[in-house]
């Protein structure tokens, strides 16, 4: 619509592209859902509808139309774990802990250590993925309430069963809407320990308030988190035998080990996701060889489950591109073949395929709330505002990407030469 932010419309307008030049069959969407935008996106004030900043429930159900008329499949981000602080349920959920409050535990809220201070203490030492304490003290209610990421983004209580069914429903809404899957987005953090034992410190060390400070096993793939998967599986089966159409599961399984990733696909002898996603060659830089990617390859492939399907995932928001970790664009081809080559599902992330690089966002342009929080001095070193400019469409202004006098990120450089439309005239498509 011209406001230097992308929108279903705009990307309704590209699906030739992606179908016809790219040969892709499935869309995953970041997040859509209506949001202050804190963390862009992910703090969800209802899971029900689509931020004004990118459409309408009617434009949506228009674009997943033209999809389905290209053979295309639609997979939305689903968000289990947490919503904004802005959300009607943690709104209703601080106002009391009295058992009249239907919402009291919609989220995990504990009474603090008294120390003699103004306040007491957090009830121990988690922390969250964005540093420093994951809890927060709220005045209202007299408790802390646990947040992985923001203290904005309050942590859903999934060990309550209305929160659950809550979360289901959220996918059942948008199955009888005609979306094809879900991606399940911090799949490790979904539960945490019933007890609130201390972390202990980690080989990796860092700041004392840093994530990597600690080890995680309290607040990462506990035994419910696999069991959650199983029954979101049920509800996509389910679906897809009621209407005849296939339906599809994945989830975002960043951070664990190969045990770990592995074991969504499979839980007590149930199905769980159809994809675990793989994130191992998102994280390949310049300094492996060869024979380090083929034991890469090879130990994913020798540990995954009878009958489970592979995938490769070369990238994604929160990794830096290809071209940039690899030191030369000439390796996005190099990557790209070795994916569409490997069996299972190539996931790749948008520009990819033109080579697009990171982009050096300066401090008064970012918009990564852990940027923002690392300060101006740091905010270089953990900015993921650098991988997320926009898409170079063509040599016009903004590459294409939009009509507006700016973009919500700057555009890279080099749109000029490095964009689709160059590309294709190249003769030989796009690389």
């Amino acid at each position: 619509n011209g406001d230097g932010v992308g929108d279903l419309k705009g990307l309704e307008q590209k699906l030739d592209y992606l179908r016809n030049q790219l040969n892709v069959t499935a869309l995953w969407l970041g997040p859509v859902y209506p949001s202050p935008m804190v963390d862009l996106g992910q703090d969800v004030t209802d899971f029900k509808d689509i931020d004004p900043m990118f459409g309408t429930l009617e434009e949506f159900t228009h674009m997943k139309t033209a999809m389905h008329k290209k053979g295309m499949k639609l997979i939305m981000d689903f968000i289990p774990n947490h919503v904004s602080n802005q959300h009607a349920w943690f709104q209703l959920s601080k106002k009391s802990k009295a058992d009249d409050n239907e919402h009291r535990d919609y989220f995990i809220w504990h009474d603090g250590k008294e120390t003699g201070g103004a306040r007491p203490d957090p009830p121990n030492n988690w922390l969250s993925v964005y540093g420093g304490p994951a809890w927060t003290w709220d005045e209202e209610r007299q408790q802390y309430y646990y947040h992985t990421y923001l203290s904005e983004q309050p942590d859903l209580n999934l060990r309550n069963p209305v929160v659950q069914e809550e979360m289901k429903e959220v996918m059942r809404f948008w199955l009888a809407k005609g979306v094809d899957g879900f991606s399940v987005d911090s799949a490790a953090n979904l539960f945490e320990s019933a007890n609130l034992t201390n972390d202990e410190g980690s080989m990796l060390g860092g700041s004392s308030n840093s994530y990597s400070s600690h080890q995680h096993p309290h607040t990462t793939f506990q035994p419910e988190t696999y069991q959650f998967i199983v029954e979101l599986r049920e509800i996509i089966d389910a679906s897809a035998a009621m209407d005849g159409k296939p339906k599809f599961l994945m989830v975002d399984s960043a951070g664990g080990n190969l045990n770990q990733t592995m074991t969504f696909y499979e839980y007590m002898g149930k199905p769980g996701a159809h994809l675990s996603v793989d994130h191992y060659l998102a994280e390949i830089t310049d300094s492996e060889d060869a024979l380090s990617i083929h034991n890469l390859v090879r130990n994913w492939m020798q540990n995954l489950p009878q009958n489970a399907w592979a995938n490769w995932a070369t990238g994604g928001p929160d990794y830096s591109r290809v071209a940039t970790r690899m030191g030369s664009p000439d390796w996005t081809n190099a990557i790209t073949m070795l994916t569409t080559t490997l069996p299972g599902t190539t996931v790749t992330y948008y520009g990819e395929e033109i080579g697009m690089h990171d982009v050096q966002v300066a401090w008064e342009d970012t918009v990564d709330p852990l940027a923002k929080k690392a300060g101006q001095s740091g905010y270089e070193d953990v900015s993921r505002d650098f991988q997320r400019t926009p898409m170079q469409w063509s040599g016009k202004p903004n590459a294409g990407f939009s009509a507006a006098n700016s973009t919500w990120l700057p555009v890279a450089n080099d749109y000029m030469e490095n964009n689709v439309k160059a590309q294709l005239a190249h003769g030989a498509g796009v690389s």
